[in-house]
Parts: structure tokens; C-alpha cells; sequence
């Protein structure tokens, strides 16, 4: 059930995304996707100012087991599985604030604190996030 859940949530944020882009692939104004968390690590003058580099990611997004990981020390990680969906976590959280049509921060949120309650749907959490990335 959480798990189809999961899938009409994705869907239905994908569709509203994704529709204007379709709606509008002929014109210039199609809506672009959210800078990607190497833009976000190097331009940190640009960050929404209710976040800093130095915030702790478990506090920012609600979550726990990272220890004292900032919100930069998630963007600098490699790595795929958590390490991946948390780099994605920090750029989404911060295109919500800052990128046009990007998804929205309870959206970023959701997904975040559903991938840590349900391990096995973090790599799914994660494509949805990189998904709308540029």
C-alpha cells in the first residue's frame, strides 16, 4: 500500500512538473528543471537565506542517523544510496527556494523522511529527486 502510495504521489508531482514543460516545448518560456547540487556547492552566495552551508542536514529535513552532517558535506559526498539521495535532498531543498516550477519543499521533505522510514525506497526517492534536476 505505501508503496502505491508512493508511486500516485511521484506521479502526480512528475505530471505537474512535467505538464508545462510539455504544454510549452515549442516556446522559450518552457519551465527549466532545479540546478544540480554541484551548482549549489559552488555558488553558496546564491543559497536562499533561511539556509547556510553549515546547517545540519537531520535538522533541516527532519530526519536522523547522519550525525553531525552539514548541509555542504552532504553536497560534497559521493557516493550513491543515502549519500546519493542526500546530495539530491540538499539541491532540491534549496531549488524549492530559489528555481521557478522546481518541486516544493513539502514535497522535497515527503520524499526525504519517506526514503528514511522506508530504506528499501530510497534509490526510488532519490531518481524521483534527480529527476527534476537539470
Amino acid at each position: 500500500m505505501k508503496k502505491l502510495f508512493v508511486v500516485v504521489m511521484a506521479m502526480a508531482i512528475m505530471l505537474g512538473v512535467l505538464a508545462p514543460v510539455v504544454l510549452q516545448a515549442d516556446t522559450a518560456s518552457a519551465c527549466a528543471l532545479g540546478l544540480s547540487p554541484g551548482y549549489w556547492k559552488n555558488h553558496t552566495e546564491a543559497w536562499p537565506v533561511q539556509y547556510s552551508p553549515d546547517d545540519n542536514f537531520d535538522v533541516v529535513f527532519g530526519v536522523t542517523g547522519n550525525g553531525g552532517l552539514t548541509l555542504m558535506q552532504a553536497l560534497r559526498t559521493g557516493g550513491g544510496g543515502f549519500d546519493a539521495l542526500n546530495r539530491l535532498a540538499v539541491a532540491s531543498i534549496l531549488n524549492a527556494n530559489s528555481v521557478p516550477d522546481a518541486l516544493s519543499e513539502a514535497d522535497v521533505l515527503m520524499f526525504v523522511r519517506h526514503a528514511y522510514n522506508y530504506p528499501e525506497d530510497c534509490e526510488y526517492m532519490k531518481d524521483v529527486l534527480e529527476s527534476n534536476i537539470d
